[in-house]
């Protein structure tokens, strides 16, 4: 009779560590779900940043100001002749 208590206690404490572990789990995954979103947005706003920072239109002006000139007929050179 004592045994069948203690496993029956011992049953019971497995099962309440089990599922304190797995609403442990299950907070920790929602938490990660709204960080990974935070950064999917902060993300978005890095690409838009950067696409901006390459427009084509940017860029001429760019060049413009450094004095460049675009060529009609670019004589490219490539360093696997030499």
């Amino acid at each position: 009779m004592f045994s069948l208590g203690g496993l029956f206690i011992l049953v019971a404490v497995f099962y309440i560590y089990t599922y304190s572990e797995i609403v442990s789990v299950k907070h920790d995954i929602a938490k990660y779900e709204s960080d990974l979103e935070i950064i999917r947005v902060q993300n978005a706003g890095l690409k838009n940043q950067l696409y901006a920072m390459t427009d084509s239109s940017k860029l001429e002006a760019l060049a413009a100001e450094q004095g460049m000139v675009s060529e009609k007929n670019p004589q490219w050179q490539f360093a696997s002749q030499y």
